[in-house]
């Protein structure tokens, strides 16, 4: 079809991402680092059919980080029940790299400057090997001072990792 490289879904794990990177002919790219959606790879509905914000279209709510209340007696109200953990697989940069990834994705949207620079510096220093672990350690927690959520590897591990919310 003429494409020459392939953005994958976020839920791969890491011997699914080794497979999409041995096709012949075609790069790929994963997503490294930011926000998740409770729906499988972005595919929201929620902020589009209750605000008119599609996150589909790059102008989601995050109505899923608000807290909400189940109903029913004895309920347990004020939880964040749709608010995922942030995906980071700093930790996997080399996996990645040994597994054939081409391109790391990350989540700049909506964010700050401040922020995208320190989650760049993580990355770029990965990528090219100057990152010392505590200099890792120290840029992370640059990251997290800035703006963070808890952080998880998804699925990259395993399809039965737990603990994806908050």
């Amino acid at each position: 079809l003429g494409y020459a490289r392939a953005t994958l879904a976020r839920e791969l794990t890491l011997d699914e991402v080794r497979e999409c990177a041995a096709v012949p002919g075609i790069e790929v790219e994963v997503f490294v680092h930011g926000a998740l959606c409770t729906c499988y790879s972005g595919l929201c509905l929620l902020s589009s059919h209750l605000v008119g914000r599609s996150g589909n279209r790059g102008r989601c709510a995050y109505l899923c980080r608000d807290a909400f209340a189940a109903a029913g007696p004895g309920s347990d109200s004020g939880r964040f029940w749709l608010s995922m953990k942030d995906l980071s697989l700093a930790d996997a940069v080399e996996d990645l790299r040994r597994a054939g990834v081409a391109s790391l994705k990350i989540e700049g949207r909506m964010k700050s400057p401040l922020y995208v620079a320190a989650v760049t510096r993580l990355y770029r220093g990965l990528v090219d090997r100057t990152l010392t672990p505590e200099a890792q350690a120290e840029v992370e927690a640059d990251i997290k001072t800035i703006f963070s959520r808890p952080w998880t590897d998804l699925f990259l591990h395993g399809e039965t990792a737990g603990g994806v919310t908050d």
